[in-house]
């Protein structure tokens, strides 16, 4: 049938968009750790910096079931830093010496770290032993903060890719290109380690990029004596909130 024909080309073209390559973002270089060697390099690295911006990628949305698939990293605008370690093929590192060699960075209390949506991230990390500290800035709470009556915020479009398009008029690789959707859709273990990692580099870029923006819209914002979400003055930290949520 004519029906029959139109759904079987959608999935064809649904199949050929989730092989086609994804990009860097413009202007960056994706790094994929995958030896010991840039293991060292990237920890090293992680110890000197002024604030982390990471991500996780899984197979899926719940943060109690979902295995995790891959870590993105970014320190500064150019480079994005992506360790696979739960991709179907593909050379990777075992997961315990990647969380070992990441352990100092991430829990070092003078160095802050950032995300988007950042308890997902957070417990995600905390289930495989990694308890990430300090949380500095979660991009997502910081938006929803500066704009709560905001349409699109009050709806619960506060996803990073728009706040990029917003705040930095940068259009990012939208999902589906890697793991498609409806009938044909498939989990991130299952995309191509050099496709994942440039799509998880860009996430932890752009969120290194939009701290300092958050951050100086928030002190921007009028004083108040009180903090408005929890009637103190000594506000819990997003650390803190975070292992009461999780």
């Amino acid at each position: 049938s004519k029906t029959a024909a139109k759904v079987e080309r959608a999935q064809q073209l649904n199949l050929f968009e989730m092989d086609v390559p994804v990009n860097p973002l413009p202007g960056t270089t994706t790094v994929i750790v995958d030896t010991p060697e840039k293991l060292r390099d990237l920890a090293a690295g992680l110890e000197s910096a002024a604030i982390i911006a990471f991500d996780t990628e899984t197979t899926g949305t719940s943060h109690v079931s979902a295995d995790l698939v891959g870590i993105s990293l970014a320190v500064d605008t150019q480079t994005g830093f992506y360790i696979p370690v739960g991709h179907r093929d593909g050379d990777q590192l075992p997961i315990e010496m990647v969380l070992d060699a990441l352990r100092p960075a991430m829990t070092d209390p003078n160095i802050p770290k950032a995300a988007h949506n950042a308890l997902f991230d957070f417990a995600i990390l905390r289930r495989y032993g990694l308890d990430v500290t300090p949380i500095g800035c979660d991009t997502m709470l910081a938006k929803w903060l500066l704009d709560p009556n905001d349409g699109e915020n009050v709806r619960g479009n506060l996803g990073l890719k728009r706040l990029a398009r917003i705040e930095l008029n940068i259009e990012m690789t939208p999902i589906e290109r890697l793991i498609g959707a409806g009938k044909n859709q498939i989990t991130m273990d299952q995309v191509k380690i050099d496709n994942a990692a440039n799509y998880a580099a860009a996430d932890a870029l752009v969120c290194w990029q939009l701290v300092p923006k958050m951050l100086d819209k928030l002190a921007a914002e009028p004083k108040q004596e009180r903090d408005p979400l929890w009637g103190t003055d000594d506000p819990p930290t997003l650390t803190d909130l975070f292992h009461t949520l999780e």
